[in-house]
């Protein structure tokens, strides 16, 4: 049911890592705190460039919590510019209770200009 995700780069210092995706021709934003990442691969602090980098590594297992989320039902309206749109937050609780594994990896790999 939503399709095409994709990491937002326009923020990168942002304490949120957003995507979006396509729920038939409407975007639905998904919003991961930074923090919720820090929690689940023991770091002291990621970057937004960092996390971002790792979401997009892991955009297959996000993209199942966040489908799943949007499926229960688990939407929230954003309201911005004078649209809204419909979104999805994802948590550390989230993450741990979906079973998906997220990997860090991509950070080892000297591509990430932190």
């Amino acid at each position: 049911s939503l399709t095409n995700f994709n990491v937002v780069h326009a923020q990168p210092d942002s304490d949120l890592v957003v995507l979006h995706c396509w729920h038939g021709n409407e975007m639905v934003l998904v919003f991961i705190p930074v923090i919720h990442l820090d929690d689940y691969f023991k770091s002291k602090h990621l970057t937004g460039k960092q996390a971002n980098l790792i979401a997009e590594s892991n955009i297959k297992a996000l993209s199942s919590i966040a489908s799943a989320k949007f499926e229960r039902g688990e939407i929230r309206p954003y309201s911005r510019f004078g649209a809204t749109l419909p979104s999805v937050r994802i948590t550390l609780e989230d993450i741990l209770e979906s079973g998906e594994v997220l990997n860090d990896s991509i950070l080892e790999t000297g591509f990430n200009c932190v």
